[in-house]
């Protein structure tokens, strides 16, 4: 891991520099336990040294029971400085996608931000749980074993220089390859991801249409696929243990050779030979720790970069930190405005020079066929994006001019789709204003006619919606997210076809209490029907992102040419 991810240490920071001095404690009495063998064997016993034999060899049980401990405690500290890192990285994740404009999260898929947020961060912390003991244990334990080795016997130790440069290089041939082998396997995951998020958000539509089979073919081969590259990267990673194993058994025949022919020379010692085959052991140990280590590693730089990538993704907007608060009456105007979606076309604009004005309490509504801009200028008003040229004003300011918190404050957008949060009707009302009264809380409900959705519920407010609003139906949905924008208090309200799945009748009783309670409500209504807009105060007919025509019902049906057609193929359809 980069430098970049380092300050989300700073909460553990405590944990991890204990973690870290009871690993090199453990270490230094592991590594010691050998030389102090090798002592007693050569010295106490060679000379039938009874005292010396006793004195070492309680040094010997004292430092391996007390490594035993100091491990325990080491591992406490190193689980929670991964613990601790995990969690406060994917808390920055999380941050760093809520402060995100919506052309930013636009950049990422939503299955891959899951991935990312769960298997990507677990993966790191995963890594720092097991790799601190590895990372700082391994290079301190050989160091100490070669010092060590070399102090009891430089001739016999020199077997350690000839084998642990083969071993190291075709550790690090390992490492290097299998590396783009994990970036693959993030990807494919990825996809993996997002095939099952879309089958499950979408599995009445495949019932429906009998298409199971077919996405279990597509979610096989995409299985096969992920399946393919995860087996090469495993493969890959299982070299490591035999080609360890090798060096192992090799430099164990090496120390016998040589330490044997030594010992027969008088130059080397069974109890210097004894303690460096342990030497071997622990040497082996630690660079097959740091193989797996490396290797880890490689996994864990894919998912890294992953998650930088999240978190040093840059908002393209800029709010102004400022006081300036937006009226209760509020005018909007609306100016030569121009959009054009990021990454299109110099000449691909959705919206082409859109002029119109809005006084306070009055009702625009906006009407047009797919994809000629409606959904696009809505968000735009509430500054979702930015518009590429003109102005938007709101109250005699540029909404440019306003803080984020002070314009969403004023202008409040009902999605075709809105989302309900898990809970209760209760809790998802006071999502919109958490201080809302009873009695705000009632005429909320009245409006939208969501009363009469919580009078037939058993637990009335209290009753749980589901994930995602499940338990209730696409036009109560559509209701209670009504309720709970409108307790949001917005001095411009803006239905962006939100109340679709109402009929046209309870659809116009909700229009008619709207104006009723809420007299002062600068509404702004986009929708397919001109059931839903022909009593607004001012119609916009958007084709093709530009104005097509301007007025009212009465003189759009007389004389725009779209509108015409909407209205008379939509009355025909009445009647029928």
């Amino acid at each position: 891991m980069k430098k970049g991810l380092f300050k989300y240490f700073k909460v553990v920071w405590k944990e991890g520099i204990l973690a870290i001095f009871f690993i090199l404690f453990e270490t230094v009495l592991e590594t010691l336990v050998p030389f102090m063998a090798s002592r007693v064997v050569d010295v106490g016993i060679a000379n039938n040294d009874l005292p010396y034999i006793y004195k070492w060899g309680a040094l010997m049980v004292c430092s391996a029971f007390l490594a035993f401990f100091i491990g325990i405690i080491g591992v406490r500290y190193v689980a929670r400085t991964g613990q601790g890192f995990g969690a406060e990285l994917r808390r920055a994740q999380f941050a760093k996608l809520q402060s995100l404009d919506q052309e930013a999260r636009d950049k990422f898929a939503v299955s891959s931000l899951i991935t990312r947020l769960t298997n990507d961060t677990y993966t790191i912390q995963n890594a720092i749980i097991i790799g601190m003991r590895g990372i700082f244990r391994a290079p301190f334990m050989i160091t100490m074993v070669l010092m060590l080795s070399f102090n009891m016997n430089s001739k016999v130790a020199i077997v350690f220089a000839l084998t642990l440069p083969v071993i190291a290089f075709a550790m690090l041939v390992i490492v290097f390859r299998v590396r783009p082998l994990y970036e693959r396997m993030q990807r494919n995951f990825d996809e993996l991801n997002r095939t099952l998020q879309e089958n499950f958000q979408a599995i009445r539509v495949v019932k429906a249409y009998v298409t199971e089979e077919q996405e279990e073919a597509k979610f096989k081969a995409i299985n096969k696929m992920y399946r393919k590259v995860a087996s090469n990267a495993f493969m890959t990673v299982s070299l490591n243990s035999p080609i360890m194993q090798l060096g192992l058994y090799s430099t164990i025949i090496g120390l016998l050779l040589v330490g044997g022919n030594l010992i027969n020379t008088g130059e080397a010692k069974i109890g210097e030979i004894q303690g460096l085959l342990t030497f071997v052991l622990q040497l082996l140990n630690a660079m097959l720790m740091l193989a797996q280590i490396l290797i880890m590693f490689g996994r864990t730089s894919a998912s890294k970069s992953r998650i930088s990538e999240v978190l040093n993704t840059d908002t393209s907007l800029e709010y102004l930190i400022n006081d300036l608060s937006v009226k209760a009456k509020p005018s909007l105007i609306v100016k030569d405005v121009s959009f054009k979606y990021p990454g299109t076309s110099d000449d691909n604009y959705a919206l082409k020079n859109i002029n119109f004005t809005l006084k306070a309490g009055e009702t625009l509504g906006i009407i047009g066929q797919t994809g000629s801009g409606k959904s696009t200028l809505v968000h735009l008003l509430a500054r979702l994006y930015d518009v590429t040229d003109g102005e938007i004003i709101l109250d005699d300011h540029n909404v440019k001019d306003y803080s984020a918190d002070n314009l969403l404050d004023a202008i409040n957008i009902v999605f075709q789709n809105n989302m309900l949060f898990s809970g209760t009707i209760r809790d998802n009302l006071l999502w919109g204003n958490k201080d809302a009264s009873d009695e705000e809380i009632n005429r909320a409900l009245e409006a939208s006619l969501s009363d009469e959705i919580v009078n037939k519920l058993a637990n009335g407010l209290n009753s749980e919606v589901g994930q995602a609003g499940s338990l209730l139906s696409g036009g109560q949905k559509q209701r209670i997210a009504l309720a709970r924008a409108l307790l949001k208090r917005p001095k411009i309200l803006v239905l962006d076809d939100s109340l679709s799945a109402i009929d046209t009748i309870n659809e116009g009783k909700i229009r008619t209490k709207l104006r009723k309670l809420y007299p002062q409500l600068t509404l702004i209504i986009v929708a397919q029907r001109v059931s839903a807009i022909k009593d607004a105060d001012h119609i916009l007919v958007l084709h093709e992102g530009e104005i097509h025509g301007a007025g009212t019902h009465n003189s759009l049906v007389e004389n725009d040419e779209i509108y015409h057609d909407i209205y008379t193929t939509q009355l025909k359809g009445a009647k029928a």
